[in-house]
This record gives C-alpha cells, sequence and structure tokens, in this order.
C-alpha cells in the first residue's frame, strides 16, 4: 500500500474515531441533563409544584365555617394564576345542590342513611364533625360540580377567625340593603341599619352570616363578593412591609394545607399584584325558591375562561351583577299573624316581637289549612314584606290580591317555635 493510501485509511479512522467520541460526549451531556430535569421535576413535585404546572392555575377552596350552627355559610373558589398574578374568585351559594348521582353524595350517605334531596354543599358540614374532614370533602364536592379536575389546597375561617382577618385592615363603608338584627360571636345582639355602614370585623361576620336577603344565600354570596373586593383592594394598596405583615398575620388566623412553598410563591405575587388583579364571579346558576342548580356549560366556559386567561385583568372590575337592590320597609303595612302550628301561643309570641320592632299588627289567629314547617307569607303586592325574611329567612312568599283588610298575612311554622 502506498504512503498516500496509508494517510487516507488513517485519516478516515481518525476521523470516525473523533465523530464517535463527539457523540458519546453529547448523549453523556444530554443524559446528564435529563437525569438533572428529572430529579429537580421529582423534588418540585414532591414540594408542591413542577414545572409544568408552575403556569398552570392554582385552585383553593375558601370556606367561612359557621361552627355555631354547623353549617358553611359562605364559600369562594379562588383561582390563582402564577404567569399573569391575576386571582379570580368563583363565588358559590353554600345552597348549591349537590346531585345525589354524584360521588360525594355517596360518601355522606355512608354517614347518615337520611340525607336531603336536593343536598346542598353547605350542608355537608352538618353530616361531618371532623373538622379535617369537613374542609376535605367540601372541596371535593366543589371538584364534581364545577368540573374541576383538582382543588388541592383549601383554606377555613370560623367567625372569630373571621372577625379577625376583617380587623387586619381598617373597617369598610359598604351599603347595607336592608335592616339587619342578628348576635354577634359573643351571643350579643347586633343591628345594623339599612344605608351606608363602617364595617368592623363583628359586623362583616353577621353580614356574611345572615340569610334573611329577599333572594337569601344568592345575595348572601354577593353580599361577601362585594366585601372581599373591597378587602383586597385596600390590601393591594398598602406599602410592600405592611402587604407583607397582612399576608404573614393572614396565614396565622386561617386554617389551611398549602404547603410552604406554595405560601411564598402566594406571597411573593400578592405583594407585586395591584388590585384590578382580584376578580370575582358568581357561578353561574338559577335559584328554584330553594337552592341553586348550576348551569353546566356555563360553568365549564367560565372555568376555561379562567384557566386561558393569558394577560393581567388591566381594569378594576364592575361589581354591578353582585348589587342587591335596598329593601322597603313593611312597617306601615297592615299584617296579620297566623299559628300554622300547634304549638300553643306562637302567633301571640311572635305579634308582640315583631310589634316592638315596629310592625303594624293588628292581631293574630289560627291557620287550619294544616302544620306548616316553615313560615308562609301572603303579600297583596308584589316586592313588599321581603324585610320580613329577616325574621323568617326560609319563608316562602305568596303573592295574593284577594288579602281583605291586610297588606300581609304570615303563617307561622314549626321552625318559627326555636327562634
Amino acid at each position: 500500500m502506498s504512503k498516500k493510501n496509508k494517510g487516507a485509511v488513517f485519516f478516515r479512522a481518525f476521523l470516525r474515531a473523533v465523530i464517535v467520541i463527539v457523540m458519546m460526549i453529547a448523549v453523556g451531556f444530554a443524559s446528564y441533563h435529563a437525569v438533572f430535569w428529572y430529579c429537580k421535576q421529582s423534588y418540585a413535585k414532591a414540594n408542591g409544584k413542577t414545572e409544568q404546572d408552575k403556569n398552570s392555575v392554582v385552585y383553593t377552596a375558601v370556606m367561612f365555617d359557621d361552627t355555631m350552627s354547623s353549617g358553611m355559610e359562605g364559600i369562594m373558589v379562588r383561582a390563582f394564576h402564577p404567569k399573569t398574578k391575576n386571582t379570580d374568585f368563583i363565588m358559590v351559594p353554600s345552597n348549591t345542590e349537590i346531585p345525589a348521582s354524584s360521588d360525594i353524595y355517596g360518601v355522606l350517605k355512608e354517614k347518615s342513611e337520611v340525607l336531603p334531596e336536593p343536598m346542598t354543599i353547605g350542608a355537608i358540614s352538618s353530616y361531618v364533625s371532623s373538622e379535617t374532614e369537613r374542609y376535605e370533602l367540601t372541596t371535593q364536592a366543589l371538584e364534581e360540580i364545577l368540573g374541576i379536575k383538582e382543588i388541592p389546597y383549601y383554606e377555613a375561617y370560623n367567625q372569630k377567625v373571621l372577625v379577625s382577618i376583617v380587623n387586619l385592615l381598617e373597617p369598610q363603608i359598604m351599603e347595607i340593603p336592608m335592616t339587619i338584627t342578628t348576635k354577634d360571636t359573643s351571643g350579643l345582639e347586633l343591628t345594623m341599619e339599612q344605608g351606608a355602614q363602617s364595617l368592623d370585623g363583628e359586623k362583616v361576620c353577621a353580614l356574611l352570616s345572615f340569610k334573611g336577603y329577599p333572594d337569601g344565600n344568592i345575595d348572601q354570596t354577593k353580599m361577601m363578593a362585594q366585601f372581599f373586593s373591597r378587602y383586597y383592594k385596600v390590601a393591594t394598596t398598602r406599602s410592600e412591609d405592611e402587604k407583607k405583615k397582612f399576608y404573614q398575620q393572614y396565614y396565622q388566623l386561617v386554617t389551611c394545607n398549602e404547603p410552604e412553598t406554595m405560601l411564598k410563591q402566594y406571597e411573593s405575587s400578592f405583594l407585586k399584584a395591584t388590585e384590578k388583579q382580584f376578580y370575582f364571579t358568581l357561578v353561574p346558576g338559577n335559584y328554584n325558591g330553594t337552592s341553586y342548580q348550576l348551569i353546566t356549560d356555563q360553568v365549564q366556559t367560565l372555568i376555561n375562561q379562567i384557566e386561558t386567561k393569558e394577560g393581567s385583568y388591566d381594569s378594576e372590575q364592575d361589581l354591578t351583577e353582585f348589587y342587591v337592590p335596598p329593601v322597603s320597609s313593611s312597617k306601615d303595612l297592615v299584617t296579620k299573624i297566623y299559628n300554622g302550628t300547634r304549638v300553643e301561643g306562637l302567633a301571640t309570641e311572635w305579634v308582640q316581637k315583631l310589634r316592638a320592632d315596629g310592625y303594624n299588627i293588628i292581631g293574630a289567629a289560627n291557620d287550619n289549612s294544616g302544620e306548616k314547617q316553615n313560615a308562609v307569607i301572603y303579600v297583596k303586592t308584589e316586592g313588599t314584606g321581603l324585610d320580613l325574611k329577616a325574621y323568617f329567612p326560609g319563608a316562602e312568599f305568596i303573592i295574593d290580591p284577594t288579602l281583605d283588610g291586610i297588606d300581609i298575612k304570615v303563617v307561622l311554622g314549626l321552625d318559627q317555635a326555636h327562634s
């Protein structure tokens, strides 16, 4: 073989060797980074976050747990978007129906043989004694009825904690649609007059527990949205140091299951967020006078809009949809009380009670149409007597133009015997 051919063979062999070595280095480099990425993902997942979902919406169930009545008074689903820093609140009325065909209904059926139909999400607490289990089951119910794949976290607070949370900031001014008389956390009577009111923690607790609005739980949920919209607006306009202190105090008060890594991420975003980035929506549904029935396709549209929102909210939210119209007083109208139970003296007791509060009650009588469980209120003119819901939250209203000599007829039920 000539020297020239030997040189060509050597060159080709050398070139192949170099290519093989380069490929081995490339494969080793890629393998190293693949293993590093996998380990990083595994560690992040163990701590509640992955690279894949770090820009996805993170859901948290937020619950106002009324431990005095063993029920959920207020429920929100917070949807936080790490990428845009938007925080959406989906407002869910506590009387939202849970279908009897749902998995969560089956779980509750194992705890109690007698469950109401329809079952409502706020009533779950009535069948579960464990605080943690109450929150977990309510969160699972929210996943089912809203069609959300996973709501991994929850935050909850009772009346006393709510009072403390509200008092972290200065009192907020809100329009109260009707005179509200209820009890504060110490059991003392608390009254808020209709109109603009400065609300401290005790008053907010009363406002969000009250079910005597014209549309009951629906209006209660709207008042909750109004308040927290103002609350976060004030919180986000404070200095960074004040916001950090507020954030830390808030999470010292609430009961939650968020890991420390998630709380740090929330804090980082909260310190940079503006008041425009908090948005409230009433979950789509229909109120049938007793319970709230979700409109499934509209709920899914809402969830998709939240999850696919790309830019940050850049304008302040119009809260018109949460407006609760003022309720006219019926104290000047002629009202008569009827006893729809076998409880002796019940009508007379309510006559005295309503007269003491300024109502024009002309007398009491017995109703012979059959024993009632809750009050039935007959009104001569539509839209009147709605302020009586403050006394009879679950009452059925019936318009009866044939009422003779009176404007309102209140037929009491067994529920009023325990009021």
